[in-house]
């Protein structure tokens, strides 16, 4: 599948007409939200998400494991997977405990210089 078959203006195929076809406006707009999710181990904001069917979440806070199973039980409840958002500047660990975590750029560009 070429990139312009994917892109904006691209055809509706039959799993997108399909797919909204059976989503209620409410579901569609929805689909717009992504909450900040400071602890994915909370079953209140948890259950809020899965009731609220929201297309993402901006994951700020956690373990990474915990970040998962969250992202799969949205995935499984859902029609459509939900989106993850995070600050990776100096990688997963930046946002989730437990991932792995990388100096900042410069700093990588300054131990390659002699100079420094």
């Amino acid at each position: 599948m070429s990139a312009a078959a994917c892109g904006p203006g691209a055809p509706e195929g039959p799993w997108t007409e399909r797919t909204l076809a059976g989503m209620t406006l409410r579901d569609r707009a929805a689909q717009l939200v992504a909450p900040a999710v400071p602890d994915p181990r909370d079953t209140v904001f948890r259950a809020a998400l899965l009731r609220e069917r929201v297309g993402g979440v901006l994951l700020t806070g956690g373990g990474a494991r915990d970040a998962a199973a969250l992202l799969d039980t949205l995935a499984r409840a859902q029609t459509l997977p939900p989106l993850a958002f995070l600050s990776m500047d100096r990688g997963a660990g930046e946002s989730l405990s437990g991932a792995a975590e990388f100096p900042l750029a410069g700093a990588m560009g300054a131990a390659a210089d002699s100079a420094a």
